[in-house]
């Protein structure tokens, strides 16, 4: 099951929003960041799949917008 969440642009200046999985209802979520800040943190119960960077111009993501941070064991 996937929520639906949208990656809205920034109207000041670069964000970072957080996508990860809550472990309880298997829903991915998009956590949005604060423009001009960093990645916010992981919500308890969720894991951390991805930091997106967003800017005020961008209309597509591309690869390099997208960094994976999901935790190795």
């Amino acid at each position: 099951m996937v929520a639906t969440a949208a990656l809205v642009r920034p109207s000041g200046s670069t964000r970072h929003d957080l996508v990860s999985i809550d472990s309880a209802s298997d829903l991915i979520v998009v956590t949005t960041g604060a423009e001009g800040g960093s990645v916010p943190a992981t919500p308890a119960g969720h894991i951390a799949l991805a930091d997106v960077t967003l800017t005020t111009s961008q209309t597509t993501l591309a690869t390099g917008d997208i960094a994976d941070v999901r935790k190795t064991y």
